[in-house]
């Protein structure tokens, strides 16, 4: 006759996991997402708001590409109260502000559809920080408030504008910044005299401006 016992070492090898040793691996589990957590929630932040910036200085980019290609004026607008920011062009047969990505003669002075958004948490401004970054303005100040027209006429509250001429020169209170912060970093994005931009990181706790 067969015999009906289970081979040696099967009912060990059947019993899976002890409680001990499952409360062990969810220890050890909850204590590493402890620590790597925060650090992911930190790297993803970071990510935002530089992400935030470098769209700032490429809308900055293609505004003065527009300005030089079309022959007239071209602005990066940024909405302080929206956080939006995009690309004005000036329409010299309508004489008014032409918003990336609307048709030909359209005439606005608020966001058309090529408008971006700064990520959530992340807002124009740049907190406590009190001076702007190395060799660029002699204060820290948003740019200039945008204006209805091209020639400074009326300004829009809640506003900053850099503006490039023809040539592809900025006109308005140059050298001058476009700022972005998160309460942990502040980001600018500058412009100077000569039309060279560059962007700048530093902590919200103090002034330790480097290029980004």
């Amino acid at each position: 006759m067969g015999s009906s016992r289970s081979p040696i070492g099967s009912t060990k090898s059947q019993q899976g996991f002890s409680l001990l040793e499952l409360l062990v691996v969810i220890f050890i589990t909850g204590i590493l997402a402890a620590i790597t957590l925060p650090q992911l929630l930190a790297i993803e932040r970071n990510q935002r708001i530089r992400g935030d910036a470098h769209s700032i200085a490429g809308d900055v980019g293609l505004a003065k590409m527009r300005a030089g290609a079309d022959f007239t004026q071209a602005r990066v607008y940024l909405d302080l109260g929206s956080n939006k920011h995009w690309v004005d062009e000036w329409d010299q047969a309508n004489l008014c502000w032409h918003p990336e990505g609307t048709v030909d003669g359209t005439c606005a002075t608020v966001a058309g559809p090529a408008a971006v958004a700064l990520s959530p948490g992340v807002t124009a401004g740049f907190g406590v920080v009190g001076a702007p970054p190395p060799n660029t303005t002699a204060g820290l100040s948003q740019a200039s408030a945008c204006t209805t027209d091209n020639k400074g006429t009326a300004t829009i509250a809640n506003t900053a504008c850099i503006v490039f001429n023809s040539r592809g020169m900025p006109l308005n209170s140059i050298p001058a910044g476009l700022y972005v912060t998160d309460t942990n970093l502040v980001y600018g994005v500058t412009v100077n005299a000569s039309g060279m931009v560059q962007t700048w990181g530093t902590s919200a706790a103090g002034a330790n401006w480097s290029l980004r």
